[in-house]
This record gives C-alpha cells, sequence and structure tokens, in this order.
C-alpha cells in the first residue's frame, strides 16, 4: 500500500503478492476447528468451553475488520474492486471460517442451565455478525437468517426453564423469570447491533416481543398447574414474578429503554392485580352491598361478609409477597373494603337502636364482627410470615 501511494506501477501485484503471503497465518488465527464442540453444538460442552472460543472469535472478527479498514480508507489510488479482490485473499477464508463459527452457535441447542455462558457466547455471535455484515461479502441475508435463529433460540431457553414451582412459596420467582431478566438485559445492552443485523435481511422478528411473549407463555402455564383452582394465589404468584421484572427494569443505573415493552409489563402487571381483586375482594365487598343495604341492613350480609373475610385470612395472611407490592395491596384491599364496610355498620347500627345494649353486645359477638379498626389492622396483618 505504501509502494501504492508513491505511484509504482506494479503495486498493485505486490499487494496481491502480499496478500497470498500473509493470509495463512491470519487463517490460523481464526481457525477454530481444534474445539470440536464448537461444530458438535453439545450446549453443556460449550457453555463449559466457550471463553477460549469467544475470545479467539472476537480477536479474529476484530482483525479482518482492521484489515478491511486499512484496504478500505489508506488505498485510495485502489479502485473499489482491488481492495476487494486483496482483502478476499488475505482473509477470505477466515472470514468464511467466522461465518462458519456463528452458523454453528445459531443453530446448537442452547441450555438453560447455563445462562451465563450461553449469554456470552451469543455476545460474541452479536459481535461477529455485527462487524462482518459491514464487510464486502454480499451475505447479509445469511447474516439476518443466523440472527432470527439467534433470537429464536433466546427464547427456547425460557422454554427450557425448568418449571421447578410446585409447592414452592408464592414469591418465589420462576426459572423462566431469572433468564428473561438475563436476556432483557443482554439485549438492552447491545440493543443497536441487534436491531441492525436483523434489518439487514429484512427480519421482521421483534426480538424483545418475541422473548416477552414466551416469558408471559411459559409463566401463566406454569402458575397456572401450579395453583389448580386456586385463581387468587396463581395471580398473586405472577404479580410476583412480573413486578420482579419491573424492578429490574427500574434499578438504579439500569437505562433499560424498549417503551413498547416497559408499557407491555405496566398492563400485565395491572390485568393481575385486576383479576386477583375480582377474583378475591370484589364478591366479598358485594356479599355487604345488597340492593337495599342503605336502609335494610340484614344482620345475615354482615355474617356472610365476616366468614368470608375469615377463610381469606386463614389462606392469605401467611402468603409470601415481594415488599413493594405487599404494601401496595393492603392499601388497595384498605380502600376497597373498610370504607363500604363502615357505612354498613352504621346503617346497621341505626337499625339495632331498638335493642338493649346487652342484646346488641351478645349478637356483636356470637357473630364475630370487627369494628372498623379491627378489620383495617387485620388486613395490615396480610402476607406476612
Amino acid at each position: 500500500m505504501e509502494e501504492m501511494t508513491r505511484g509504482r506501477r506494479h503495486a498493485v501485484g505486490m499487494l496481491r503478492q502480499a496478500a497470498i503471503h500473509y493470509h495463512d497465518p491470519i487463517r490460523r488465527l481464526s481457525n477454530l476447528d481444534g474445539n470440536p464442540s464448537v461444530f458438535q453444538g453439545d450446549p453443556c460442552v460449550l457453555a463449559t468451553e466457550s471463553t477460549d472460543i469467544v475470545i479467539k472469535l472476537k480477536v479474529a472478527t476484530a482483525l479482518v475488520c482492521f484489515i478491511w479498514r486499512e484496504l478500505n480508507g489508506q488505498s485510495q489510488q485502489l479502485c473499489q474492486e482491488v481492495k476487494e479482490e486483496c482483502f478476499s485473499l488475505v482473509a477470505g477464508q477466515s472470514v468464511e471460517k467466522l461465518l462458519e463459527v456463528a452458523r454453528s452457535f445459531s443453530e446448537a441447542s442452547w441450555c438453560a442451565c447455563h445462562v451465563k455462558e450461553v449469554l456470552t457466547t451469543v455476545d460474541a455471535l452479536v459481535d461477529v455478525l455485527y462487524n462482518l455484515q459491514g464487510l464486502p461479502l454480499n451475505r447479509s441475508g445469511e447474516i439476518a437468517v443466523m440472527s432470527c435463529k439467534m433470537v429464536a433460540n433466546l427464547s427456547g431457553l425460557l422454554d427450557q426453564a425448568a418449571s421447578g414451582i410446585d409447592n414452592s412459596e408464592e414469591s418465589t420467582i420462576h426459572p423462566a423469570t431469572v433468564v428473561f431478566n438475563q436476556v432483557l438485559e443482554f439485549l438492552d445492552s447491545n440493543t443497536d447491533m441487534v436491531q441492525l443485523i436483523l434489518a439487514t435481511g429484512d427480519c421482521t422478528v421483534d426480538p424483545y416481543s418475541h422473548v416477552f411473549d414466551c416469558w408471559v407463555s411459559k409463566l401463566e402455564e406454569d402458575a397456572k398447574k401450579m395453583c389448580q383452582a386456586e385463581k387468587d394465589r396463581e395471580y398473586i404468584i405472577l404479580l410476583n414474578n412480573a413486578c420482579d421484572v419491573w424492578q429490574m427494569m427500574r434499578h438504579p443505573g439500569a437505562s433499560f429503554w424498549n417503551v413498547e415493552l416497559v408499557s407491555r409489563l405496566i398492563c400485565m402487571i395491572q390485568r393481575y392485580r385486576r383479576g386477583y381483586f375480582e377474583e378475591c375482594w370484589v364478591p366479598l365487598v358485594l356479599s355487604l352491598l345488597k340492593e337495599d343495604y342503605p336502609k335494610n341492613p340484614r344482620s345475615s350480609s354482615l355474617a356472610e361478609f365476616t366468614q368470608g373475610f375469615v377463610s381469606i385470612c386463614q389462606r392469605q395472611m401467611t402468603w409470601k409477597v415481594v415488599p413493594s407490592l405487599k404494601y401496595e395491596l393492603r392499601d388497595e384491599i384498605k380502600n376497597l373494603v373498610v370504607t363500604p364496610y363502615k357505612a354498613f355498620l352504621h346503617a346497621l347500627q341505626g337499625n339495632r337502636r331498638g335493642l338493649s345494649l346487652k342484646r346488641l353486645m351478645s349478637r356483636r359477638r356470637s357473630q364475630n364482627e370487627y369494628t372498623a379498626e379491627q378489620l383495617e389492622n387485620k388486613i395490615g396483618e396480610f402476607f406476612e410470615s
């Protein structure tokens, strides 16, 4: 290239000879054939041996990109065709090898039991595909296909996550949620590169939406199996997991920017909360508020309410709920239940004015009624071990 800048006519031939001369050591640097697990696609073996492979892969990718930048930027007098020919001579086989390894990574069966190692490998795959798509390869379609497979495999990690929440506490975070948080953090850290390599082949897959849908499907399916007919407990488990993701997104120092995904998660949390209250607390309040209760409050309605409230206490008092959600649910329950309860007691007491104080107290004790203050205090004890 220096000879070319001096106007030597034979410089192009010299450059071609140099390309042939340097081809072999560069090819050997990018040769990963020595590690058979790369091409066997064994996820467990690949996970435990990935560090050395990733380093080689990134170094080789950086090298071939550097070669192209040198050819493309400093050899002003070379035509584009000669630049691409020389690049092909120097780094062509290395690029083919890098694409072969990238293809092997994208087609491997990724294992959810080695999420950290898998994401390290995916990071290398993204690095290779992102950098290679800027080279004169005419392989953008192939790169996009590998990218789509990568997104599908990330979703597959969620499907593989163990359904290990049977007989667990309500606050136990589902393994799929743990994987989902890690995948989200990875995507958010590499979002520009991932979006660019997907766009090269007109790939329409949105990685965020794809993994989000897989996570929701896995979570809801397993929560339903775990709780069977206990819909209120199912909603609590779903809320605990959704709020765990929400806390990850809002963690100090986090820079999660995908507005659409944040919006979908908020809607999901609201839907679960609404389901919990409609399943559990709304019917309880309606047992008090009969159509004619202001004029004719019935002691039988109060007894029905008290029986229902005691039943909920026995089931839910010790349910485990993440702290941020615990206090919010308590406040919502109080707002929904205590105000109409006070109104009902006030109406009922007006009806009881004709009774003697002794009979009134006896009746209260027999029905095990709560005062409004006692009811509020009892709700304040919910979700405690």
